[in-house]
């Protein structure tokens, strides 16, 4: 293969490869013999730039739990590319219906709402092979729109692979859970509730879909770096179709693992005694007021007062240990020196 730019030789590839010459990075699609016979552009898909890769990926991984707090700075990195994949993109269509309510005037109203979403899923084809990682990254629905009018037809397939792709993913693809769906969309109901009007917990369920029979082929370049510590050593992608980032093999300090357990135990004793407080509260001060000389006035002010903000206590003080273990170290990662990432 010769390089897109400067015409030298790549030899045979089959990832995205930066000719040493130019710079340029060209991948099996830009082949010269691959564009002579092609038949139909596709859309694409570009990997964001490097440093803003990088910066996603530190903070991704200083926020990883068990992840040694020297591995940004000790960590030797091996590689940095764009590999690519073309994907079958379906916009496929739910409904769903979910119930609202609001308290006024000592009466509780409450609203059933129905509406119908579009989500993009996307299927990896078998032109070629993408990370595992990845692809199971893309495996349950995003509210992610990577999928949009911005994307331009740059890259090429022949008209026959392309037809055969897409009759393979039609008659393949496994539509997305209903609960998963369910999960994914509760965001947008609850910020759909205003003023005074609230999410109902539990009230979503999808009632139909229309899955796409039409899918687009669409190429995407994906960042890589390939990393090595001590005797680990892995990739770490950014997937543009999900905005995350995705990776494996990453080593885990004991110490720290250890630690994080201690403090979910001590966060689910805190949170079993904060859900129970409020009871607690409410039947003790009743029966100190039926056992003991306890005037009605301060029974009634604990309650109306001394309840709401004790609840309001308790519940910032759930995951509290955990919580702070995790802004701590990820803090230490990010200021104990330059990274190398």
């Amino acid at each position: 293969m010769k390089c897109i730019n400067c015409g030298a030789e790549l030899g045979a590839i089959t990832t995205a490869f930066q000719c040493p010459y130019c710079g340029t990075v060209n991948s099996p699609f830009n082949n010269e013999a691959d564009i002579l016979d092609a038949e139909e552009l596709i859309y694409e898909k570009p990997a964001i730039n490097e440093n803003e890769f990088r910066s996603k990926l530190r903070d991704y991984l200083s926020g990883i739990d068990t992840l040694p707090l020297d591995f940004l700075q000790k960590v030797e990195i091996r590689e940095i590319s764009v590999i690519s994949g073309i994907v079958a993109v379906f916009k496929n269509k739910y409904s769903i219906n979910y119930r609202m309510y609001s308290d006024g005037d000592n009466n509780r109203k409450y609203s059933n709402e129905q509406e119908n979403f579009v989500l993009t899923q996307t299927v990896p084809t078998t032109y070629t092979e993408i990370p595992k990682v990845i692809s199971l990254d893309m495996f349950k629905p995003s509210l992610n729109e990577w999928f949009d009018a911005s994307l331009n037809r740059s890259a090429f397939i022949s008209e026959h692979q392309a037809s055969i792709l897409k009759k393979d993913v039609s008659s393949t693809i496994v539509p997305y859970k209903s609960n998963d769906v369910e999960e994914t969309l509760l965001s947008v109901v609850k910020s759909r509730c205003k003023n005074k009007w609230r999410y109902e917990s539990g009230s979503i369920k999808m009632i139909g879909s229309r899955i796409s029979s039409d899918p687009v082929l669409c190429k995407v370049n994906f960042n890589c770096l390939k990393w090595r510590y001590g005797e680990y050593q892995g990739s770490s992608y950014y997937n543009p179709c999900t905005g995350h980032i995705c990776g494996s093999d990453l080593p885990v300090d004991e110490q720290l693992q250890n630690s994080m357990k201690k403090a979910t135990k001590l966060d689910s004793v805190v949170d079993g005694l904060m859900i129970a407080l409020p009871a607690i509260i409410l039947f003790g001060t009743i029966a100190l007021w039926i056992f003991t000389p306890l005037r009605w006035y301060w029974a009634l002010l604990i309650i109306f007062v001394g309840l709401p903000v004790f609840t309001l206590l308790g519940a910032s003080a759930m995951g509290h240990f955990s919580g702070n273990l995790t802004d701590k170290n990820k803090k230490y990662r990010l200021d104990s020196g330059p990274s190398k990432i």
